[in-house]
């Protein structure tokens, strides 16, 4: 049988809520001086503000300094290979997505899987660019198990390590084969995720971290597991195979403006036998394609689509779904929208219709009645 209550513990309508909060001097024992934090030390008042260290960025609104990006793409999109030429331009002082590194840095890729892949694919980019392997270019490859951050003993190796060697770029390869949790547990990955930063930190407060991870099975849904790996990590790059080439983009970044995406190939780098072989070996290697290269046959695929339509013509939505297909792609209808648009600007195509039910059709095709 429920209690009744009185009339005066019941709420009138409209009234606020009071929440009661537990009384410090009998309910809780009170923390001696000792233990008192000061928060007043972390204060900051109007101008003092901007005494605050700001966000610095190592590639600019891409790489953070003193923080971690995630990259990630579904399986063979080329993670790997980006991150190798990542590791290279920066070990070399080269230039990266557009952007100039300062000066050489030291780079520390940590290949926790496959790391007889990663050798072959540094070896094939270095001898694209005809030059031998750069002394600023550390790879760490353990070849009796994955070094694993959420391993004690690890852990104070890989700090150990850091600190004596004081890479300015770590690079994770990959974010599960470093770590034994659930993936989809959130307190977990996200203290495997200040695992990786505390790593990071270690090398030094311009240090920066790129983990590479894997796509979810469900693509719209982006990283694979738990969500909290997206709020632990300052920036995310996504790779995404278009029909003749990848397209590498910033997902999200916490500070700055995502800039422009980025477009590469992977083309066949011939080396030299193996010891013990005695075939050549052909490995690839990242060649970046402006986007005039790529728009060219992005546009050329949709034209095909809508010369294949005939008079019917296609909606956004159709071409899209078609684009995709054909493509390997995930494109929604309103980015395919803005194209084909873009297509009846440049007078390649022709729209016909309200905007809610708008066609696109081949040049001088006519529609179906």
């Amino acid at each position: 049988m429920t209690e009744r209550k009185k009339p005066s513990e019941m709420r009138r309508p409209g009234e606020a809520v009071v929440i009661q909060l537990p009384n410090e001097a009998t309910q809780q024992p009170k923390p001696d001086e000792a233990q008192r934090v000061d928060m007043r030390r972390y204060l900051f008042s109007g101008p003092d503000i901007a005494k605050l260290a700001p966000v610095r960025f190592m590639l600019a609104n891409r790489l953070v300094r003193g923080g971690i990006t995630a990259l990630y793409a579904p399986p063979k999109c080329g993670k790997s290979f980006a991150a190798v030429d990542l590791a290279l331009e920066a070990a070399l002082g080269g230039s990266f997505w557009g952007e100039a590194f300062a000066e050489p840095l030291t780079v520390l890729y940590i290949a926790a899987e496959r790391h007889a892949d990663t050798r072959d694919r540094i070896e094939a980019a270095c001898k694209r660019r005809s030059i031998p392997f750069p002394a600023t270019l550390h790879l760490l490859a353990k070849d009796d198990g994955p070094p694993k951050v959420d391993n004690a003993k690890h852990m104070l190796g890989f700090l150990d390590l850091v600190r004596e060697l004081k890479p300015r770029l770590v690079i994770f390869d990959t974010f599960s084969r470093m770590s034994s949790h659930d993936q989809n547990r959130e307190n977990e990955t996200d203290e495997v995720a200040e695992a990786f930063r505390s790593i990071v930190q270690a090398a030094g407060s311009d240090s920066a971290g790129l983990i590479i991870h894997h796509q979810g099975k469900d693509a719209s849904k982006g990283l694979r597991g738990s969500t909290a790996l997206l709020g632990a990590v300052d920036a995310v790059w996504r790779i995404v195979k278009e029909r003749d080439s990848y397209r590498l983009e910033v997902e999200a970044i916490n500070s700055g403006t995502p800039p422009l995406p980025a477009y590469f190939t992977i083309t066949g780098e011939p080396l030299d036998p193996a010891p013990g072989d005695d075939e050549a070996r052909s490995v690839g290697v990242v060649v970046w394609r402006d986007y005039a290269e790529v728009a060219e046959a992005k546009d050329k695929l949709l034209l095909d689509l809508l010369t294949q339509a005939n008079s019917e013509g296609l909606s956004a939505a159709e071409a899209a779904d078609l684009y995709n297909e054909q493509a390997g792609t995930a494109y929604k209808s309103d980015t395919v929208g803005r194209w084909l648009a873009k297509l009846v600007k440049l007078n390649s195509c022709e729209a016909r219709g309200n905007k809610r039910a708008r066609r696109f059709y081949a040049k001088g095709e006519p529609s179906a009645s």
